[in-house]
């Protein structure tokens, strides 16, 4: 692109700036186009009476021109940002990634950035521009959590095109994300005295059914159990296969979510948990209820694939739970995270125990390997939990707290 100078009239109380550049067409033809901008109001140190622009507004002009004179704006960059995202760094995404990653990444695109800069052009989206939208995006009630991941994202688009020289700045680092307003909330978590009351009140009504009935309050208690005393989440539950199971620990070597059954979300999670009671005892009631399998999933449909939990826990745990007039908080995402408090309280050390049940990959810069094996601390700490369970279980029943299944 040839030297320009540009030019610069006064609208409506502003300096504009007016230049031609190469832009990218839809049908992926380059085009040289007008374009403005405002960049200063006549005002203060930029005021004038007169059409002719002050020196210093000039060389605003000649700051905004710099880039695009010295050859270093890639006419790739004057795509629109939904050209951009929907049509290299989804489809990238989808290739790369966990379904369910790509899942969350597409509806915060669709739902919080592409409104409002879709059509804004790659290279016109700024730091100022990205805080203004976040700071919008809070008054308008967005929580804290919402707003990080919609700046996660939208530097994840824009990281794409700054590796391939598409930008030479990334606006989404730059920007600035509102500060938190009050308390950080609390992620609800049960207590090994919630999980034995709920594995009771299933089992107290899985007695009263028979056939179909029986056995769906059967793989609840099945699904409840390995969240909790497994520490799995939910993806990594349906996943779950008998040629994995030992009967003292569980691999885990995939996850399944909605219909795609992939990898765990890393490496680490792919590490074997340690199966006592009573997780023990319901998988061994399961298993022969489902005729003694050896291989296949461990919760599975009448069609053999993977249960849908979100189903079970819609149509059979909610609905006992709620005659039972037991709470339950987050649904499965809520056992875990209870497992690794209550496991870090009986083993009393630094979430050693607890991060070989959740098979996170790191604790500490050195411990960043993944776990191949069930870590002495888990095995000890749930050994302990388990008998802290039996303890509790023990003294309700001598209570008469839970009435024992007819």
């Amino acid at each position: 692109m040839r030297q320009q100078k540009g030019y610069i009239k006064k609208s409506h109380g502003s300096w504009i700036g007016v230049w031609y550049e190469d832009a990218l067409q839809a049908d992926g033809t380059i085009k040289r186009i007008q374009k403005s901008r405002k960049l200063a109001s006549n005002e203060g140190q930029y005021y004038s009476r007169g059409k002719t622009a002050p020196r210093n507004v000039k060389a605003l002009m000649d700051e905004l021109l710099a880039p695009i004179n010295d050859g270093k704006i890639d006419v790739m960059s004057t795509m629109t940002v939904t050209s951009y995202a929907e049509g290299d760094w989804l489809p990238v995404c989808a290739k790369e990634l966990r379904p369910a990653t790509v899942n969350g990444y597409k509806k915060t695109w669709e739902w919080w950035l592409k409104p409002h800069i879709g059509e804004m052009a790659l290279r016109d989206v700024q730091a100022v521009t990205v805080t203004d939208l976040l700071a919008n995006l809070k008054a308008e009630g967005i929580g804290h959590c919402t707003l990080k991941h919609v700046k996660g994202v939208g530097s994840a688009i824009f990281s794409r095109a700054l590796a391939y020289s598409v930008l030479t700045v990334n606006p989404f680092v730059l920007a600035k994300l509102p500060k938190r307003q009050g308390k950080r909330p609390t992620n609800p978590a049960v207590s090994y005295a919630d999980v034995w009351t709920i594995l009771r009140v299933l089992e107290a009504e899985q007695q009263q059914h028979s056939g179909a009935q029986a056995k769906a309050l059967l793989q609840a208690r099945a699904a409840i159990a390995l969240t909790y005393f497994g520490g799995l989440v939910a993806s990594e539950t349906r996943g779950t296969m008998w040629e994995d199971y030992t009967g003292s620990t569980l691999q885990i070597r995939q996850s399944v979510w909605r219909g795609h059954i992939g990898p765990t979300k890393v490496e680490a999670r792919e590490a074997p948990i340690p199966v006592g009671e009573p997780l023990r005892s319901i998988l061994a009631e399961l298993k022969i209820a489902d005729g003694n399998p050896t291989m296949g999933f461990i919760l599975r449909g009448h069609k053999g694939q993977p249960l849908n939990l979100d189903n079970l826990r819609s149509r059979v745990i909610r609905p006992v739970l709620k005659r039972a007039g037991i709470a339950w908080r987050d649904a499965f995402r809520s056992n875990r995270r209870g497992a690794g408090t209550d496991l870090t309280a009986v083993a009393g050390d630094n979430g050693m125990a607890a991060k070989g049940l959740l098979r996170h990959s790191q604790l500490s810069t050195t411990n960043a390997h993944y776990i191949k094996s069930v870590p002495a601390e888990t095995s000890s700490a749930m050994s302990a939990l388990e008998q802290r369970f039996a303890d509790y279980g023990a003294r309700m029943e001598q209570d008469g707290t839970v009435n024992k299944p007819n």
